[in-house]
C-alpha cells in the first residue's frame, strides 16, 4: 500500500509540474502570437511607406522629365529664332 501511495504521489507531482509547464508554455505562445501580430503590422506599415516613397519618386521623375522637356523645347525655339534671324539677315544682303 505504501508503494502505491508513493507512485500515486509521484504521478500527482509530475502531473502538477506538467500542468504548470503547460500554463507557462501557453503564456509564451500568447506572447509570441502578440509579437507576431505586431511584426505583421510593422511589415504592412513599411510596405505602405515604401509604396508611397516609390510613388513620390515616380512623381518627381515625371515632374523633372516634364520640366527638362519644356526647357529643351525652349532652347530649340531660341535656336530656331536665331537661325531665322540669320536667314533674314542673309536675305536682306
Amino acid at each position: 500500500m505504501t508503494s502505491f501511495l508513493r507512485i500515486y504521489n509521484d504521478i500527482e507531482q509530475k502531473l502538477a509540474k506538467a500542468t504548470l509547464q503547460l500554463v507557462e508554455l501557453q503564456e509564451v505562445v500568447k506572447q509570441l502570437q502578440a509579437e507576431n501580430a505586431a511584426l505583421k503590422q510593422q511589415a504592412l506599415a513599411r510596405e505602405k511607406n515604401e509604396q508611397k516613397e516609390k510613388e513620390n519618386i515616380n512623381t518627381q521623375i515625371n515632374k523633372t522629365s516634364n520640366e527638362t522637356i519644356y526647357k529643351i523645347k525652349e532652347e530649340i525655339n531660341d535656336i530656331v529664332r536665331e537661325i531665322d534671324n540669320c536667314i533674314g539677315i542673309l536675305n536682306a544682303e
